[in-house]
């Protein structure tokens, strides 16, 4: 679906004459820093730092029959008309998102075969993502032999900001527990699209450091980015990593 950025007052189907009509259609949405601090239409937006990125809240309406998904980012006069303290705003919007059932959590191979025109009728087969003894290098498996997951993607059934789940602690938990329970690191691959990479997998059984996997994730984040039409499109440069064992939180690492 497309994007499409709108007056409060043109939604169609939601009422936005108050707050109470559109509470449950607010949202969070996450944009680089850099991007929202020298771009004039975000200089009113209510902005929440969240570590080298903006969290900011929109109202969102989803037009299927035109395939496009219309949004609002809220103002901070809109707090004042519509009487509303922040912090009420931020926990709403907050519990929508942790609960947004158009989120999708698949593996990568899921993804792939979702973007397909044929993926109505095509399976990839189990082999299709494994890298047996004397395989070309590079080959992805997002499962091994036991069935445990390596690759995961987040986004929605909409494909619109599906970045922005990294805020949400609901998506933190699942992946965590797909994960069975190992930290894990995150790359935008859009701010649309998510991937959540197992740490353990990174290190290839051992042979591998820190220093070289963090590297070879970076050079990844970099081909991706150079490969978005659109630079507005792009989230970070960062790579993000979570930590679960101790603390829970999300740490926000750059390419030294």
């Amino acid at each position: 679906m497309r994007y499409k950025e709108q007056a409060i007052n043109t939604f169609k189907k939601i009422d936005t004459s108050n707050w109470n009509s559109f509470k449950d259609n607010v949202f969070i949405r996450l944009i680089n820093k850099k991007i929202a601090d020298t771009q004039p239409e975000y200089e009113n937006a209510i902005k929440v730092p969240f570590m080298d990125l903006y969290k900011m809240f929109y109202i969102r309406e989803i037009d299927r029959g035109n395939d496009i998904v219309y949004g609002y980012t809220l103002q901070k006069g809109d707090m004042k008309k519509f009487n509303v303290k922040f912090q009420k705003l931020s926990k709403q919007a907050q519990d929508n998102h942790n609960n947004d059932k158009k989120m999708r959590i698949s593996t990568l191979k899921e993804n792939i075969a979702k973007q397909s025109v044929f993926a109505p009728v095509i399976r990839i087969p189990d082999s299709a993502m494994t890298m047996a003894e004397g395989n070309m290098p590079g080959t992805i498996i997002d499962k091994d032999d036991n069935g445990n997951e390596n690759i995961l993607v987040v986004t929605n059934s909409m494909d619109v900001f599906g970045t922005s789940y990294m805020a949400s602690q609901n998506m933190i938990n699942e992946i965590w527990n797909r994960f069975r329970k190992e930290n894990f690191y995150m790359i935008s691959m859009t701010q649309n699209k998510l991937m959540c990479i197992r740490e353990k997998y990174m290190t290839e059984n051992g042979t591998k450091s820190k220093v070289e996997y963090e590297d070879d994730l970076f050079g990844m984040i970099d081909k991706m980015n150079s490969q978005v039409e659109n630079w507005k499109d792009i989230l970070s440069y960062r790579l993000y990593y979570f930590i679960g064992d101790d603390g829970q939180k999300i740490i926000s690492l750059k390419e030294t």
